[in-house]
């Protein structure tokens, strides 16, 4: 049987620009320090859950947050001897193919099972749920064409008078 030194840290290397650079998974800590110095990284978890898919949007990261991008690498770097500082600094300069690479890396050591379970997990730990299944939605009520005729119930029985002919007026 493992141990938890056998299975800790994670580690993966990655080639940039003829250098090898090693990348960890992201911890609890650094998701949570992440989620406060970036709250659209958050957006981004409840996004990706609301729409039906789970997949992290890498383009939209480096679009729209390029300080999460640098975060997360800058947290994912296994040698983090230079100082979060310095290492903030340099990821935030980064080619952009650098920081996919390095952000593909950093998301396979931290996701093994790919970004769906973990989305899931985090959007559950988010919204106080702690993994339990979220509670089924009512399906929403169906609108019928107000001109179309009434559904009929086998199990209601109607005795009502026959409307008079005069009755029937044209909706304009």
């Amino acid at each position: 049987m493992a141990s938890l030194l056998d299975i800790a840290p994670a580690v993966k290397t990655v080639a940039i620009r003829g250098s090898e650079v090693e990348v960890s998974g992201l911890s609890a800590a650094d998701f949570a320090v992440l989620l406060s110095e970036h709250p659209n990284i958050r957006s981004l978890l409840d996004g990706a859950w609301s729409r039906g898919g789970t997949q992290l949007d890498i383009k939209l990261l480096l679009t729209e947050m390029p300080g999460a991008v640098a975060g997360i690498i800058a947290r994912g770097v296994a040698d983090k001897s230079a100082g979060h500082k310095a290492l903030l600094e340099c990821a935030g300069r980064m080619a952009a193919i650098d920081q996919v690479a390095m952000l593909n890396a950093i998301f396979q050591v931290t996701m093994p099972d790919g970004s769906g379970p973990f989305v899931e997990s985090v959007v559950s730990i988010l919204a106080g749920s702690w993994g339990k299944p979220a509670p089924e939605e009512t399906p929403p009520l169906e609108v019928l064409d107000e001109t179309s005729p009434p559904r009929l119930s086998a199990s209601v029985v109607m005795d009502a008078p026959p409307k008079k002919r005069g009755d029937l007026r044209r909706a304009s």
